[in-house]
């Protein structure tokens, strides 16, 4: 017999689904207080427990849209997707550290090809995280998962590879003499040079880039960076505003004519550009993977750029609080995952404190030979001033 008990009138379509949804129904009386998703997700822990992890997740993740990056809703959703193959019909209640672990097991090992394919132990610790906050909003994870919970252990960190002096002007040589590369060229010479990523280039406006005064400059708008500490000011130097230049040329011949267009904008087809959207992701991997497999470093990728830019600056004796206020970082661990010391300068450091005889020897005849060269110095000039 179907049940006759009506639903709230004041119920939407959408939050009535979200209660018939669940595998136990909640009572009318919780229906009436606690039915909809909007009350849920405000904070009602009891009632949130109820229900399935599958839709639990779906309003959390609708909750903090507002205060979400786009880019970080896009990841959430998809570790979403992948956590609803393991608990998405447990409501949160169930779920407890043994379905943690199982799923940590059977996600490193694509467990019955049940997902694309086999997750590292990074992703699946964002995963877990994701878990986290979803079953914190019902207050369960302290005393269903808690301190039994271990994120699985990260293979040591050995940071993205940089260039080193050969190979930088191999790759820098090898794009600038390919017609198809120009663009991808005009890109990597700006990062190289400004520390700015890909993601920060793509979404600048015409109007964000200034180059009529004695200090050219281009704005990352923390609306558009990664993080909202990214946002600043970034000076150019000579190299950086010519690369520039030509990509803000190359934007007007594509349409672009407006201070609020994109400098890069977005292909709708082969030869049509929409200045009024910037560009995709992927809108210069094919070109840069040919370029850095031409040049002989197929492991490089954009980002590397970003940090060859922090350790040319660290190399070169930059101060790490002007680094920072380049590249938009404010803590010393990201000042420490950015900098990479090349080998050409740690072995520059390590042979100021060789002191082999014959190292020695030679640090002494320098010293002298510029003792003789102050001494001859003084000697002429005490002639000369005595003559006049």
């Amino acid at each position: 017999m179907q049940d006759s008990r009506p639903l709230a009138p004041s119920t939407p379509r959408k939050e009535r689904r979200i209660v018939m949804n669940s595998e136990t129904p909640l009572p009318l009386s919780d229906t009436k207080s606690f039915g909809s998703s909007r009350h849920i997700a405000s904070g009602n822990a009891e009632a949130f427990a109820r229900l399935r992890f599958s839709v639990a997740a779906e309003i959390w993740l609708d909750s903090q849209r507002q205060t979400l990056r786009k880019r970080t809703a896009v990841g959430y959703a998809l570790h979403i997707r992948s956590l609803n193959v393991s608990f998405g019909d447990l409501r949160l209640e169930e779920i407890y550290i043994g379905h943690v672990i199982a799923h940590q097991e059977a996600r490193s090992r694509n467990e019955g090809e049940r997902w694309k394919k086999v997750a590292n132990a990074s992703y699946i610790n964002h995963e877990i995280v994701v878990l986290m906050q979803v079953m914190k909003r019902a207050k369960l994870w302290n005393s269903h998962v808690g301190e039994e919970y271990r994120p699985l252990e990260l293979p040591a960190f050995s940071g993205p590879k940089v260039l080193n002096d050969l190979e930088k002007h191999r790759l820098f040589q090898v794009a600038s003499q390919n017609p198809d590369w120009q663009l991808a060229y005009w890109v990597i010479t700006i990062t190289a040079n400004s520390g700015a990523s890909g993601c920060e280039l793509r979404n600048l406006h015409f109007e964000d880039v200034i180059l009529d005064r004695s200090e050219p400059r281009m704005v990352i708008s923390s609306a558009t960076a990664k993080t909202r500490a990214r946002g600043r000011v970034v000076p150019l130097n000579p190299t950086a505003k010519g690369a520039i230049e030509a990509c803000m040329e190359r934007g007007q011949k594509l349409g672009a004519g407006r201070p609020d267009h994109y400098i890069f904008p977005f292909r709708t087809a082969p030869k049509h550009y929409d200045p009024t959207r910037p560009t995709t992701d992927a809108w210069l991997r094919r070109s840069f993977k040919d370029m850095a497999v031409a040049a002989g470093v197929p492991w490089l990728t954009p980002h590397c750029l970003r940090h060859q830019f922090v350790t040319e600056m660290c190399e070169k004796g930059a101060a790490p609080e002007t680094i920072r206020h380049i590249v938009g970082h404010v803590s010393d661990e990201m000042m420490r995952h950015y900098s990479h010391p090349r080998l050409e300068s740690q072995m520059s450091a390590v042979c100021l404190l060789d002191n082999s005889p014959k190292t020695l020897k030679k640090r002494a005849l320098q010293v002298r030979a510029k003792q003789r060269v102050i001494a001859r110095g003084r000697r002429r000039s005490g002639l000369r001033f005595a003559t006049t």
